[in-house]
């Protein structure tokens, strides 16, 4: 199964976590918490995005892309 990064998960990240920039944590707890978000994007975010701290949801896109 191909993994791909949805609109849904990309709106998220730009609406919801309105706090930048935003850790791993931050951004991993605020995706689980989201039902509409499908929960094999949730697994692999939480899986794939590694520990850092991010400066905006580009930053998130681009080292998610990478990991695909």
């Amino acid at each position: 199964m191909e993994t791909t990064i949805s609109k849904e998960w990309t709106t998220h990240i730009r609406e919801h976590i309105v706090k930048w920039p935003a850790t791993r944590d931050d951004i991993v707890t605020a995706c689980n918490n989201l039902e509409h978000v499908p929960e094999h994007e949730r697994k692999f975010v939480t899986e794939n995005l590694p520990e850092d701290t991010y400066a905006n949801p580009e930053e998130v896109t681009k080292v998610l892309m990478e990991k695909m």
